[in-house]
């Protein structure tokens, strides 16, 4: 049985690292490579590569010499303290720079990109179409739109996650169990907004089950 080769781009944050421990579960069938800026936990060193996913020499080196069958794009500025979309370029620059350097793969075995994008391409709680509520909502709509427009060979997924918890993780959601959890979280009646959380144990798996379907179930669709 030949292998499934994953090459994911930031793989070092939290949800990276999860997913790591999670293929590594399959080591009979899966190997990985981590391409990412920031050195990960010493468990998972052996699979990591230091880059950039704006070095596009740097990164076609990589999934050269990886060949990988499979792709999840985790690499993006996440934090909501940017003041405009430009503030954002990793998130739309850098993802077409990652398009085009999965492109040049088209003549290998590679299979299926898996691209990260969030639940804040929609104001939370207002449905889809509503607008993003900030900058970074805005950077993850723009990168949905440069998925959609490109005519790849490759079946892609695009996955809007909202906010993920569990082992590892850090703020803004830790401090807020932390509240919790003290019982210093109170909800009041004005407060009539709804928060989603998935847990990483989860998400994982979900995103396991992504890479893998059949063509059929996944390719061209959000989740």
């Amino acid at each position: 049985m030949n292998k499934s080769r994953v090459f994911i781009t930031g793989g070092s944050g939290f949800i990276g690292v999860n997913l790591q421990k999670h293929l590594l579960s399959f080591t009979e069938s899966v190997s990985i490579l981590n391409y990412d800026l920031v050195e990960p936990t010493v468990d998972l060193k052996d699979f990591w590569v230091k880059g950039s996913i704006l070095d596009r020499d740097g990164l076609m080196a990589s999934l050269g010499s990886f060949g990988p069958t499979h792709f999840v794009h985790l690499a993006a500025r996440t934090d909501l303290n940017g003041n405009c979309l430009e503030d954002y370029g990793a998130n739309t620059e850098g993802l077409a720079l990652v398009m085009d350097s999965l492109d040049t793969l088209c003549d290998t075995v590679f299979e299926r990109a898996l691209f990260f994008s969030s639940m804040l391409v929609n104001t939370v709680g207002a449905g889809d179409d509503s607008g993003a509520p900030n900058p970074y909502g805005e950077s993850k709509l723009s990168g949905e739109k440069i998925i959609r427009a490109r005519p790849s060979s490759y079946d892609w997924t695009i996955v809007r996650p909202c906010s993920i918890w569990g082992p590892g993780f850090g703020e803004p959601y830790k401090r807020f169990f932390e509240l919790v959890s003290e019982r210093k979280f109170f909800v009041t009646a004005q407060m009539a907004d709804r928060k989603s959380f998935g847990y990483v144990g989860n998400s994982v798996f979900q995103i396991e089950k992504l890479l893998f379907s059949p063509k059929e179930k996944v390719s061209r669709k959000i989740f």
